[in-house]
Order: C-alpha cells, then sequence, then structure tokens
C-alpha cells in the first residue's frame, strides 16, 4: 500500500538523517586538520616505488610521516606491497595478489606501521616536530603518553639518547640508526 511504502522511506531517510548528522557532528567537532585525507600515491600520479626510484626503505620513512602525521592516512592498494607504477594510467596496473601472499621483512614492517595507527595517541594526540643532529623528530603526545618517530634520511649514521618502549625500527641498534631508518618509541 502506499502508506506502508511512505512509512518504509520515512524510516530509511529516518535513519540516514541520523547517521549523516552523526557524521557531521564528528567533522565539526575534528576540524579539517583531523579529518584530511593524506596520500603519498594514488591512480592519478606515480606510485611511491618509482617516485623514490624504487627505494623501498625510503617508501616505508614517508609512510612512517604520514601515519605520524595529522588526518586520515590513505593507503592505495599495492602501496603495501611496494607495487610499482609510473604515470597514469601504469600507476593503474591491476594488483599483484601473489606477492600479498609472500611479503618480506620491509613489507610485514610496513604492515605493522599500518596497524600502529589504531593507537588513540596517533589518532587524537597533539603533534610536535623537532630536530636532533641529522634526523627528524615526530611526537604525538596524549595526555602522559607519547609516540616518537625518529627519521634518519640522511647519509651518516645518527645516534639518539631518546629512550623508550621500541616499538617499530628499521635499521636501528643500541643507540644508532642507520641512514634511511627509523625509529618509533613509546612512552
Amino acid at each position: 500500500t502506499p502508506q506502508r511504502v511512505a512509512r518504509m522511506y520515512a524510516e530509511v531517510f529516518s535513519g540516514l538523517h541520523r547517521d549523516i548528522s552523526k557524521d557531521i557532528k564528528v567533522f565539526n567537532e575534528k576540524g579539517n586538520d583531523e579529518m584530511m585525507f593524506n596520500l603519498l600515491a594514488s591512480h592519478d600520479v606515480q606510485r611511491s616505488m618509482n617516485l623514490l626510484n624504487g627505494d623501498k626503505r625510503l617508501v616505508l620513512l614517508g609512510y612512517a610521516i604520514m601515519m605520524f602525521y595529522v588526518g586520515l592516512p590513505m593507503i592505495y592498494y599495492g602501496e603495501e606491497i611496494f607495487m610499482e607504477g609510473g604515470g597514469d594510467p601504469d600507476c593503474r596496473r591491476g594488483m599483484n595478489w601473489g606477492k600479498t601472499k609472500r611479503k618480506d621483512s620491509l613489507a610485514k614492517l610496513f604492515q605493522s606501521l599500518l596497524l600502529l595507527h589504531k593507537d588513540p595517541r596517533l589518532q587524537e594526540g597533539e603533534l610536535s616536530f623537532f630536530v636532533e643532529p641529522g634526523l627528524l623528530g615526530m611526537e604525538r603526545r596524549l595526555g602522559r603518553k607519547s609516540l616518537l618517530l625518529l627519521l634518519n634520511a640522511g647519509k651518516d649514521i645518527r645516534f639518539t639518547e631518546k629512550k623508550g618502549e621500541v616499538l617499530l625500527s628499521l635499521g636501528y641498534e643500541g643507540g644508532s640508526i642507520q641512514p634511511k631508518g627509523f625509529l618509533i618509541l613509546a612512552r
């Protein structure tokens, strides 16, 4: 009957209105910075592997920065397995499903980096930057706890005296961070 159809539409649109209202409220509470999409590759530009001349370590440094930066990290399919692709349309290659099953150690580190973004400190914490000799630092602080990222994008080994629980690292050992390496500490 027409009344039944009208009630059904009213219920659907009422629920949709509630959902959209919640989304708008979250957006207004968080602000533009916290809601912006951050991406390093997409279907319109060459992939990170091509942009960085096939250097997986530099790709990981880029994504480590993105995970610590304010906003929502957006990962284009295949980036997590270091797929290659030049300018459009080459960047739209089909997914290499076989490679997803045999991940190397850097692909596993990439996956761990993505999972780390679930930490509330990376989603809601205040962001600050600092520099140590040869190192870029980013800290996300929420209350009394923080996560610290130290990056060595230089050509020389760099040393740090920062303390904390080592959560993830690439090229870190005994206080030194290798070139194209990083260290993530929980404090």
